[in-house]
């Protein structure tokens, strides 16, 4: 059996300007715990800030209350906003329950 447990949440406003290079979400050792990475977009009323997962060639174009989830090895990053605030809540899962927040 399997079991995804949550590693770590957090709340993210973006502000214009803000994006995100390519990266992935489990690269460093203080975070190689992380299986799986969710973001929720909070918002819709603004331009930009698509996540995108060059790797699979996806583009995901935010919609408010839509979650999309993926391994958080996956390459992805945020599109420049243009304007207006991004608000996610992205969640962070992890196999290993000594991990867990909620130990």
């Amino acid at each position: 059996k399997c079991f995804l447990f949550p590693e770590y949440w957090d709340i993210v406003c973006w502000q214009p300007k803000m994006s995100m290079p390519v990266h992935i979400d489990n690269g460093d050792s203080h975070i190689i715990q992380r299986h799986f990475t969710s973001i929720t977009y909070l918002d819709s009323d603004y331009r930009g800030g698509e996540t995108y997962l060059p790797e699979h060639n996806k583009v995901i174009t935010p919609e408010k209350e839509k979650t999309v989830m993926f391994p958080s090895d996956y390459p992805h990053g945020v599109r420049e906003i243009i304007e207006g605030e991004r608000h996610t809540f992205v969640v962070w899962y992890t196999k290993d329950p000594n991990f867990s927040m909620l130990t």
